[in-house]
């Protein structure tokens, strides 16, 4: 099974570079510094979309861009203004006009589509971390949302999306340039990844290799609740990172092309790293798509001193460079009703390093040992995702939706020579036990299927602004932790869960936000019988006998907990938040 796994990886391996469909951005940009403080303003006529992003930028704020500013041109506005009318001159004869939403988020639209009231509607401008889509006017200012602007402002200076939300929210820590996320903590605890609102993180033997595998092209935006909170479970005790795909538009569809190549002045024959996306979205009547294809290779990479760097400095872990990686992404909706919609999403990663050396570990840094090849099997990652869902707006009940989801993970480490300190014992073959298994690295194999409920219900006949979310989960884990041969090195796992949730929160002042939630969840877990295998280890450059094989007998249990959580946030100025 293993040998159709590696030549379907090489396959589409092969053709990373060939691509085809789908995208969106929903514009969103920077955080205010003085709307209403007269600023000089120096903008040519030209492209409306690129002088609004220049406006906003300098004036330090969020734009929110509704409508289509293909085509559209700014008159030339130079003099002293401050955000308010610097706008107005831009806008002037472009058949759109603005609004402020709060301080530093301003709203341009078509002037059709202005509001004979002073509520609006965003339908395509929604926050979804708290498990159900809300309108982003409803989110506590707590919830950090980087928007598609601020995403592509970023990665003009990485590629890593791990260090744009570092870039963008104080508290997450640094990447370790490596495929897992075991360093990306938000101040000191565990982040809890969702893309669409399902979890990406497996708690019974999770590989912390998610972000990393997220290609950046099918992302709308990005959502942060800093703290812990009763709606995810899986591990949300630091933050909760909510990836936002792109979804269609009816009667607005794009199509584009985004291909480039990368190199290291060291050695850029040997460097090279091209890339290919090819992505659209739109939609036609109550029928919405968005998708996209991403494929890129990748060769040796040189750190600033001009060294190539190792491509397995975190032993088994993995890099990104001498890489192959194709990401193919899907959405498609059906509008049903004002407020309900049905949709299908799905996601294919295929990922995988073929390293050419082992690292050198006693260097100071890691280094490339080469004098020892690599010779083991690649690094690799086939993992794919499926999501049905149906969106409601049941008014007074609330708003929310029903999710299943399918996630399909086969994550394959590289393979770490012996070190008699940080990679003591290796798996030995079953009948010479001096002697290293070729195919003793280890693979993790993962299965999670779950129907994910979640409402948020105002509650502001009670009190203004106080909302509870809640709703419940099933949800069913299959693990397996083994070699590439197929031996068990640790115990397969299967495990059904049930769990409940409500969370509470309400603005109690205008510098105070109070949160508290409690969940109840109750598992079944069956650990199934397993053989260890033997290991082992050389002693003076000569393999031993290390580990002989056990046996382990495995058993079922049943587990339930009540979990409570309570946070504040204080606002003290516009710019400065204090999570508690």
């Amino acid at each position: 099974m293993k040998n159709t796994k590696m030549t379907k990886a090489r396959m589409l391996g092969t053709s990373a570079l060939v691509a085809a469909v789908l995208g969106i951005s929903t514009p969103n940009a920077f955080a205010q510094s003085g709307a209403s403080t007269p600023q000089v303003v120096a903008i040519t006529a030209g492209d409306l979309r690129t002088a609004l992003d220049q406006l906003t930028g300098q004036f330090g704020l969020q734009l929110i861009v509704q409508g289509n500013l293909s085509g559209l041109n700014s008159p030339s506005v130079s003099g002293e203004f401050n955000a308010q009318a610097a706008l107005t001159a831009l806008l002037v004869g472009s058949g759109h006009s603005f609004e402020f939403i709060t301080e530093d988020s301003v709203r341009v639209f078509p002037l059709a589509a202005q509001q004979t009231d002073s509520s609006m509607v965003l339908p395509d401008i929604v926050v979804s971390a708290t498990r159900s889509r809300r309108s982003i006017t409803s989110m506590s200012p707590s919830v950090v949302v980087i928007g598609r602007d601020q995403i592509d402002a970023q990665l003009a200076k990485t590629s890593d999306i791990t260090n744009v939300i570092r870039n963008s929210v104080p508290g997450f820590m640094f990447d370790d340039q490596s495929l897992i996320g075991s360093t990306e903590t938000f101040r000191g605890r565990d982040v809890q990844v969702l893309v669409d609102g399902i979890s990406r993180n497996t708690p019974l033997r999770n590989s912390s290799r998610i972000l990393s595998m997220i290609d950046v092209a099918q992302i709308e935006s990005i959502e942060v609740i800093p703290g812990s909170n009763a709606m995810n479970g899986d591990g949300a005790t630091g933050a909760t990172i909510n990836i936002i795909t792109k979804t269609g538009e009816a009667g607005v569809n794009t199509f584009s092309i985004d291909g480039h190549i990368k190199a290291f002045t060291e050695d850029v024959g040997d460097s090279l790293a091209p890339s290919l996306t090819l992505s659209g979205s739109g939609g036609v009547g109550a029928v919405d798509y968005a998708a996209s294809i991403t494929g890129a290779k990748s060769e040796n990479y040189y750190d600033g001193y001009g060294n190539q760097m190792p491509s397995d400095a975190m032993l088994g872990q993995g890099g990104f460079d001498n890489a192959e990686d194709l990401n193919v992404f899907a959405k498609t909706g059906l509008t049903l009703a004002d407020g309900h919609r049905l949709f299908l999403s799905g996601e294919v990663v295929r990922f995988r390093q073929d390293i050419e050396y082992y690292p050198d570990l006693t260097t100071d840094p890691i280094s490339v040992d080469y004098n020892a090849p690599y010779n083991a099997q690649p690094l690799e990652d086939e993992s794919q995702y499926f999501t049905a869902g149906y969106e409601y707006d049941f008014g007074k009940l609330g708003v929310g939706d029903l999710k299943l989801f399918y996630n399909d993970s086969y994550r394959q480490a590289a393979s770490a020579q012996y070190h008699a300190t940080y990679n003591f014992a290796l798996v030995a073959l079953p009948g010479s036990p001096a002697t290293e298994d070729p195919l003793g690295q280890s693979v993790i194999d993962t299965v999670k299927t779950g129907v994910k409920l979640s409402t948020d219900t105002s509650l502001d006949m009670i009190y203004d602004g106080m909302m509870v979310s809640w709703g419940g989960d099933l949800t069913y884990d299959d693990v397996k932790y083994r070699t590439v041969s197929g031996r068990d090195i640790g115990a397969p796992m299967t495990q059904d869960g049930k769990a409940v949730f409500a969370q509470l929160s309400a603005p109690v002042t205008e510098y105070l936000d109070l949160s508290g939630g409690v969940r109840y969840e109750k598992y079944d877990l069956t650990v199934k019988d397993f053989t260890r295998p033997n290991y082992m280890r050389f002693v003076g450059g000569v393999g031993q006998a290390y580990f002989g094989t056990a046996d382990f007998t495995g058993g079922n249990t049943t587990y339930d907990a009540v979990t409570y959580n309570a946070s504040a946030v204080v606002h003290w100025t516009d710019k400065i938040d204090t999570s508690l």
